[in-house]
Protein backbone atom coordinates (compact mmCIF):
# COMPACT_ATOMS: atom_id res chain seq x y z
CA UNK A 1 0.00 0.00 0.00
CA UNK A 2 1.29 3.59 -1.04
CA UNK A 3 2.50 5.40 2.03
CA UNK A 4 -0.13 8.46 2.40
CA UNK A 5 1.80 11.75 1.15
CA UNK A 6 1.99 9.58 -2.13
CA UNK A 7 -1.83 8.75 -1.94
CA UNK A 8 -2.24 12.59 -1.32
CA UNK A 9 -0.20 13.44 -4.36
CA UNK A 10 -2.02 11.45 -6.47
CA UNK A 11 -5.69 12.36 -5.24
CA UNK A 12 -4.66 16.54 -5.63
CA UNK A 13 -2.88 15.52 -8.92
CA UNK A 14 -6.40 14.13 -10.38
CA UNK A 15 -8.30 16.48 -8.50
CA UNK A 16 -5.95 19.60 -10.62
CA UNK A 17 -6.55 17.42 -14.09
CA UNK A 18 -10.72 17.24 -13.84
CA UNK A 19 -10.75 20.81 -12.65
CA UNK A 20 -8.50 21.83 -15.56
CA UNK A 21 -10.77 19.77 -18.04
CA UNK A 22 -13.67 21.50 -16.14
CA UNK A 23 -12.14 24.67 -16.69
CA UNK A 24 -10.51 24.84 -19.69
CA UNK A 25 -11.89 21.74 -22.15
CA UNK A 26 -10.63 18.34 -22.94
CA UNK A 27 -8.25 18.64 -25.01
CA UNK A 28 -6.50 21.92 -23.74
CA UNK A 29 -2.66 21.56 -22.98
CA UNK A 30 -2.99 22.19 -19.81
CA UNK A 31 -4.57 19.19 -19.46
CA UNK A 32 -1.50 17.50 -20.94
CA UNK A 33 0.94 19.00 -18.71
CA UNK A 34 -1.00 18.05 -15.61
CA UNK A 35 -1.16 14.47 -17.26
CA UNK A 36 2.22 14.35 -18.15
CA UNK A 37 3.40 15.66 -14.63
CA UNK A 38 1.48 12.92 -12.73
CA UNK A 39 2.98 9.94 -15.18
CA UNK A 40 6.74 11.37 -14.56
CA UNK A 41 5.26 10.90 -10.95
CA UNK A 42 3.91 7.64 -10.82
CA UNK A 43 7.40 6.65 -13.44
CA UNK A 44 10.06 7.67 -11.74
CA UNK A 45 8.40 7.88 -7.70
CA UNK A 46 6.78 4.67 -7.47
CA UNK A 47 8.05 2.63 -10.15
CA UNK A 48 3.92 2.23 -11.39
CA UNK A 49 4.83 2.19 -14.98
CA UNK A 50 1.08 0.90 -16.65
CA UNK A 51 -0.49 3.85 -14.73
CA UNK A 52 2.84 6.16 -16.39
CA UNK A 53 2.33 4.58 -19.78
CA UNK A 54 -1.24 5.81 -19.72
CA UNK A 55 -1.36 8.82 -18.33
CA UNK A 56 1.32 10.04 -21.02
CA UNK A 57 -0.28 7.86 -23.92
CA UNK A 58 -3.49 10.53 -22.97
CA UNK A 59 -1.65 13.64 -22.93
CA UNK A 60 0.56 12.90 -26.13
CA UNK A 61 -3.41 12.20 -27.47
CA UNK A 62 -4.02 15.92 -26.65
CA UNK A 63 -0.68 17.54 -27.44
CA UNK A 64 -1.28 15.59 -31.44
CA UNK A 65 -4.91 17.87 -31.53
CA UNK A 66 -3.28 20.70 -31.04
CA UNK A 67 -3.11 23.67 -33.92
CA UNK A 68 0.23 23.33 -36.26
CA UNK A 69 3.48 23.02 -34.48
CA UNK A 70 1.82 24.81 -31.29
CA UNK A 71 3.05 21.89 -29.11
CA UNK A 72 5.48 19.59 -31.29
CA UNK A 73 8.16 20.19 -28.48
CA UNK A 74 5.56 19.01 -25.76
CA UNK A 75 4.60 16.49 -28.08
CA UNK A 76 8.69 15.07 -28.86
CA UNK A 77 9.44 15.49 -25.17
CA UNK A 78 6.31 12.77 -24.16
CA UNK A 79 6.78 10.55 -26.84
CA UNK A 80 10.53 10.45 -25.29
CA UNK A 81 8.86 9.76 -22.29
CA UNK A 82 7.02 6.90 -23.59
CA UNK A 83 10.18 5.53 -25.13
CA UNK A 84 11.31 5.21 -21.73
CA UNK A 85 9.08 3.96 -19.92
CA UNK A 86 8.83 1.06 -22.83
CA UNK A 87 12.40 0.90 -22.33
CA UNK A 88 12.31 -0.16 -18.89
CA UNK A 89 9.06 -2.01 -19.12
CA UNK A 90 11.44 -4.57 -21.54
CA UNK A 91 9.69 -3.89 -24.78
CA UNK A 92 12.79 -2.22 -26.61
CA UNK A 93 11.13 -2.17 -30.07
CA UNK A 94 8.36 -0.09 -29.03
CA UNK A 95 10.78 2.11 -27.03
CA UNK A 96 13.11 2.75 -30.33
CA UNK A 97 10.13 3.24 -32.25
CA UNK A 98 9.02 6.14 -30.04
CA UNK A 99 12.51 7.48 -29.62
CA UNK A 100 13.12 7.74 -33.34
CA UNK A 101 9.54 9.05 -33.81
CA UNK A 102 10.55 12.04 -31.52
CA UNK A 103 14.05 12.76 -32.92
CA UNK A 104 12.23 12.94 -36.27
CA UNK A 105 10.04 15.64 -34.52
CA UNK A 106 12.79 17.51 -33.18
CA UNK A 107 14.81 17.52 -36.62
CA UNK A 108 11.73 18.80 -38.11
CA UNK A 109 11.13 21.79 -35.37
CA UNK A 110 14.85 22.67 -35.47
CA UNK A 111 15.47 21.85 -32.08
CA UNK A 112 18.82 21.64 -30.83
CA UNK A 113 20.97 18.43 -30.24
CA UNK A 114 21.82 19.72 -27.08
CA UNK A 115 18.42 19.87 -25.90
CA UNK A 116 17.93 17.31 -22.74
CA UNK A 117 15.28 15.27 -24.39
CA UNK A 118 16.84 14.90 -27.56
CA UNK A 119 20.13 13.76 -26.17
CA UNK A 120 17.76 11.41 -23.69
CA UNK A 121 16.05 9.96 -27.04
CA UNK A 122 19.49 9.94 -28.65
CA UNK A 123 20.93 8.25 -25.69
CA UNK A 124 17.70 5.63 -25.21
CA UNK A 125 18.95 4.75 -28.90
CA UNK A 126 22.28 4.06 -28.33
CA UNK A 127 21.73 2.20 -24.94
CA UNK A 128 19.81 -0.37 -26.87
CA UNK A 129 22.64 -1.12 -29.64
CA UNK A 130 24.66 -1.60 -26.91
CA UNK A 131 22.80 -3.93 -25.42
CA UNK A 132 22.21 -5.38 -28.53
CA UNK A 133 18.53 -5.18 -28.22
CA UNK A 134 18.52 -3.95 -32.26
CA UNK A 135 18.72 -7.02 -33.97
CA UNK A 136 18.48 -5.46 -37.09
CA UNK A 137 19.42 -2.41 -39.17
CA UNK A 138 16.18 -1.32 -40.00
CA UNK A 139 15.37 -0.35 -36.56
Amino acid sequence: MAQPHVENFIQHQKEEINNTRNRLGTSHPEVARSLSTLALYFYHVIRNLDEALNALTQALEIFKVQPEHTCDLELAVTIVDIGDIYRAMGNHEKAVFKYKEALKIFRENDISESHPAVCGATRGVMLLRRTNVLLDSRQ
